[in-house]
């Protein structure tokens, strides 16, 4: 959704809002189970995880009759939602959800596996719930029900509410009710969720928060490219971000030299030569590595970096510290300014070393750290 689409979405939505005759509310709702699942999933087996979010909605003048908003289908349930609304007193809802088997909703695949990630992903405890507003005009059209779809628009909603389950608080032969709880109100939350340090990033390096790879492409830099722009001339962030240095902020480059003192790894010259030190891409079992070639182990979207430290060598995977060197970060500014340069420029500088004079791209060094929280002692 682009800025026009919102600015035509919201103003069709107000308009309808203020209308004397509008169209009908329509209230969804969503239990998504699958990050919980995920996390359940070392505990659980057997049992089929949960693809996409149970949906549902429980209006009565629409009983048996599924609707469609932005292509998905949302079936009719008797499950009663309540609590809801804001209020003025200062305290934060607690909606209940109570959910009233009925006959036929065992013969429902959708409410199967609802029933299923229930028993198994611990009462869904966690799960998120969402309640999607929209008016019947404004969902997806061709659905043969008059008065819905007739000015289909995927936009057109009202803020959406998220809750998480907080736990069971009812459970009977007849029903079972779930309390809900907003996200700043769940058990150990604790405000301001991010903790302000002065002399270290919190960043997940070459992750999320971190820009150092951000823009990094699977293939690395290829033969012939000028890494004065890879190294972020062009656009202010790194196409390609090379192993630099280890946890104790020690170069690559100074830990691995030849028996005459040369050196066998240089992250400026990475990419452009066609034997050793070049980006191998993905470990591979079986491949030979020599002295400077750089791989990667991938674990949650993450890539974590190795240089080979010796010889010639096949079939040892990193981490190895015989064969291996990690590419990894102190979360100290020192780090941060190793690979974006001593004056937080995004050039082909590494460790003070510039080749040649080259405009940095970038003012500041995207350190996710407050050090101007800290003036009486020295940051490194």
């Amino acid at each position: 959704m682009n800025k026009s689409q919102a600015e035509a979405s919201l103003k069709k939505l107000s308009s309808e809002v203020v209308k004397l005759d509008p169209s009908a509310l329509i209230t969804l709702y969503e239990i998504d189970s699958r990050e919980i699942a995920e996390n359940l999933s070392l505990k659980v087996s057997g049992v089929d995880k949960p693809s996409e979010p149970f949906r549902f909605h429980n209006m009565n003048n629409l009983k048996g009759i599924s609707l469609v908003f932005q292509g998905e289908t949302y079936y009719s349930f008797p499950i009663q939602a309540d609590g809801f609304e804001m209020n003025s007193t200062g305290t934060l809802p607690t909606p209940t959800l109570t959910i009233t088997p009925v006959e036929g909703m065992e013969e429902s695949q959708a409410f199967a596996l609802l029933k299923s990630n229930f028993i198994s992903y611990e009462n869904l405890i966690g799960a998120k719930v969402s309640r999607v507003r929209t008016f019947a005009k404004f969902l997806d059209a061709n659905q043969e029900i008059e008065g819905v779809g007739d000015e289909a628009d995927s936009y057109a909603e009202f803020p959406r509410d998220v809750y998480f389950i907080e736990r069971k608080s009812n459970e009977s032969k007849y029903n079972i009710q779930f309390e809900l709880s907003s996200i700043i109100d769940l058990q150990n939350l604790k405000l301001p969720s991010r903790v302000i340090y002065a002399s270290k990033c919190p960043w997940q390096y070459r992750g999320e928060g971190c820009c150092y790879e951000y823009r990094s492409r699977l293939s690395g830099p290829g033969s012939g490219e000028n890494q004065a722009e890879i190294f972020g001339s062009t656009g202010h962030l790194p196409d390609y971000a090379p192993p630099v240095a280890n946890a104790s902020d020690e170069l690559i480059s100074g830990t691995i030299t030849g028996s005459n003192g040369s050196t066998l790894y240089n992250p400026n010259s990475l990419g452009l030569t066609t034997g050793s030190n070049q980006f191998s891409g993905a470990y591979q079992t079986g491949a030979t590595y020599t002295t400077g070639d750089v791989v990667f182990l991938q674990r949650n979207d993450i890539k974590y970096y190795f240089v080979a430290k010796t010889g010639s060598f096949t079939n040892v995977c990193p981490p190895h510290g015989t064969f291996w060197e990690p590419d990894q970060c102190s979360k100290t500014l020192n780090a941060c300014k190793l690979r974006w340069g001593a004056l937080g420029l995004a050039q082909n500088c590494r460790g003070g070393v510039c080749n040649g004079n080259v405009t940095g791209a970038n003012e500041f060094l995207p350190f996710g750290g407050f050090p101007g929280t800290n003036t009486r002692t020295s940051i490194n």
